[in-house]
């Protein structure tokens, strides 16, 4: 099976607050609302008196900077979707400890979520560069930075592991026909290569064409697209 190509790096965001303000409780109600449309999320936050996995849910049996090390590690072996590290000074030590590549994007790839009191964002750019985002402490901050380029990711992981009933590929256009409808997208350029891989194409569920739609290939991106309308059709 042809997996789709993922994105190398994608930029770490840190959430800007005053020293007292409760922003963990509000990235907590974020990462449990990502996590429930299908997202992994890995990292911990300190809420209340215990530090949470917010992989499991569970309180750590460790605090601080150990804790932060630790799930960093876990979410990072785990190729997470979103990471959550409560703490400027927890997320540098872990991201230290684990030479993780931080400024263009963080963790390999992956996206990582801090936060730090507003006299202190020197720190944050000191340490990352000028290839992380600053985030107001705001729900609507929060969302703009996880992104619109997630919409088909968001899509796809939605999409049933229903039949596909065909596939057929036009001069310009491309239909997947699933149990609830048919779905259409444009191609970008000849579609020859697909063509030789539909054998191997109608084999797959509904649901793993549409992941299809994370390639970086724009005819498996175009196939992707197709099932993901398929699907919501």
């Amino acid at each position: 099976m042809f997996a789709p190509t993922k994105a190398p790096w994608i930029s770490p965001g840190v959430v800007i607050h005053e020293p007292e303000a409760p922003v963990n409780e509000m990235i907590a109600k974020f990462a449990r609302t990502i996590a429930d449309r299908g997202f992994t999320v890995g990292g911990c936050l300190r809420l209340g008196d215990e530090t949470v996995d917010l992989a499991s849910g569970q309180p750590m049996a460790m605090s601080g900077e150990d804790a932060a090390a630790r799930s960093l590690r876990t979410a990072m072996r785990d190729d997470a979707d979103l990471a959550v590290v409560g703490g400027f000074e927890a997320f540098r030590h872990a991201a230290t400890e684990l030479t993780a590549a931080v400024g263009e994007g963080a963790s390999q790839g992956m996206p990582v979520l801090t936060t730090i009191p507003d006299g202190s964002v020197q720190h944050w750019h000191d340490f990352v560069g000028t290839g992380g985002a600053l985030i107001p402490p705001a729900m609507r901050g929060l969302w703009r930075w996880w992104g619109p380029e997630r919409l088909y990711r968001d899509l796809a992981l939605g999409v049933a592991a229903d039949e596909v009933r065909q596939i057929v590929i036009g001069p310009r256009w491309l239909m997947v026909e699933g149990p609830a409808g048919a779905g259409l997208a444009y191609l970008p350029r000849n579609a020859r290569d697909l063509i030789g891989r539909l054998p191997e194409f109608r084999k797959m569920s509904l649901k793993q064409l549409a992941e299809f739609s994370g390639s970086w290939d724009p005819l498996e991106m175009a196939l992707g697209v197709a099932a993901i309308n398929a699907h919501y059709n």
